[in-house]
């Protein structure tokens, strides 16, 4: 599950399940339990459902994750555990934001070059600067101003709210303005991006 919310982060009406594993590699489910609540998501992923790229990610994705949890890739692990933490704390936005930035920052920092702009630097060579933040066609009609978010043009505002957050600043003004229309969560999508192409690259290299 870690892996498919980096992929399709997407609200969650199931807890856990349990079945049988058949020898076709179907599952025969025998019962499961709700959440405790809705696991909520930014505003433009409310409508996210899994695709069938979205399982061939994860079956490419998978091998390399397993590995680095078998061979202690730090990095990797604590970057999705901090992602995950993240995911599910619902009812509290900065915690939620502080855990994602972690999550980035466990990718592209160290201990050796802290400064928040080694950091900026390394995703933006990583990713790509133009990238965007969205896929087409996951953006609804009523939000299409956020189809021209890219990485870099909500890097630096993702590094001042964690810095607002972290030294204990008033978040100002200016980052909910037009809320609705440019999601103020629309930066979080850069957290599935990185963590998944690190856990790839990665693997790969290993």
């Amino acid at each position: 599950m870690a892996c498919l919310r980096l992929i399709r982060p997407m609200r969650e009406y199931l807890g856990l399940f349990k079945g049988h594993l058949r020898d076709d590699g179907t599952i025969d489910i025998q019962s499961f339990s709700s959440p405790y609540s809705v696991e909520e998501v930014s505003e433009v992923e409310k409508l996210f459902t899994v695709r069938t790229v979205d399982a061939l990610r994860l079956r490419e994705i998978a091998p390399y994750f397993i590995e680095a949890r078998r061979n202690k890739r730090w990095k990797i692990l604590m970057a999705v555990e901090f992602y995950q933490a993240g995911f599910f704390q619902t009812n509290y936005w900065k915690a939620r934001y502080a855990l994602r930035c972690s999550s980035i920052e466990a990718v592209f920092g160290s201990t050796k070059h802290r400064k928040a702009r080694v950091t900026k630097d390394r995703i933006l060579k990583f990713l790509g600067g133009d990238t965007r933040i969205y896929e087409p066609g996951d953006i609804p009609d009523y939000l299409q101003q956020a189809t021209d978010i890219t990485v870099g043009s909500v890097l630096e505002e993702l590094f001042d709210v964690r810095n607002c957050i972290a030294h204990g600043d008033r978040i100002p003004d200016r980052f909910f303005a037009g809320i609705q229309d440019r999601e103020f969560s629309a930066s979080f999508p850069l957290w599935q991006c990185s963590t998944r192409r690190q856990v790839q690259s990665r693997g790969k290299a290993s």
